[in-house]
């Protein structure tokens, strides 16, 4: 059976991004970044986003940006992370329509 012969198809998306790094001088970087996020099995709107992200000697990001996604998914996301040793700890405010703002907070370690 076929994916698009079942009830429940898989999702299928289109996605292209691009980031440009602004400054790069010790001990400042910035980087804009712009994405698209075009579904492609539904008819639900492309998604849009842009932010920029500023790191200070490699330690400290601070984020900010705007997320357009389909029905009321939208507004200003704002971000901060701390990096050391290997170790990185994000956390951000992204608004989600009817559920108000959700919190994320990761953890990424490499090695």
């Amino acid at each position: 059976m076929e994916d698009r012969e079942q009830a429940d198809p898989l999702p299928q998306n289109l996605k292209l991004g691009i980031s440009y790094k602004l400054l790069n001088s010790n001990p400042h970087s910035l980087i804009f970044g712009f994405d698209i996020d075009k579904p492609t099995a539904s008819d639900t709107d492309t998604a849009l986003s842009l932010g920029t992200e500023y790191w200070y000697r490699g330690l400290i990001a601070l984020r900010l940006g705007y997320l357009n996604k389909e029905g009321n998914v939208k507004g200003m996301t704002q971000g901060i992370g701390i990096s050391y040793r290997g170790y990185q700890l994000d956390f951000a405010n992204i608004p989600w329509g009817e559920l108000g703002n959700v919190q994320r907070i990761s953890l990424t370690i490499k090695f």
